[in-house]
């Protein structure tokens, strides 16, 4: 059973993507991590996403991976710079954005319709 760490930065996050993997991926152990201070840290730093924005996201992930996580899921867009470092810097696990997989099925359903 792989184990999916889901890191949000907001607590109404939680329950929906719980959900859809109870429903969409059974087999797969969540792991949820939940900072709800990131996004008003971020509107209220006025310095966007800084280098201490970089290392709370860097640190996030870390924990997931050290706990046994097999995958990163952040289910916030708003952080996307931070996430595609986290995906760098771990790039041996997927590491993925909200959105990836909605864009990966509108680009296949414009393939499929071309």
């Amino acid at each position: 059973m792989p184990r999916i760490a889901l890191i949000h930065a907001l607590a109404h996050s939680v329950a929906p993507i719980n959900h859809a993997f109870e429903r969409d991926w059974p087999q797969a152990s969540g792991m949820n991590l939940l900072d709800d201070s990131l996004s008003a840290d971020l509107a209220m730093n006025g310095r966007g996403l800084d280098a201490a924005m970089h290392a709370r996201f860097q640190a996030l992930a870390q924990y997931a991976v050290d706990t046994g996580a097999q995958g990163i899921l952040f289910t916030c867009s708003a952080f996307g710079p931070c996430i595609e470092a986290v995906a760098r810097r771990h790039a041996a696990i997927p590491v993925l954005k909200p959105n990836e997989a909605m864009v990966e099925e509108a680009r296949k359903a414009g393939a499929r319709s071309a």
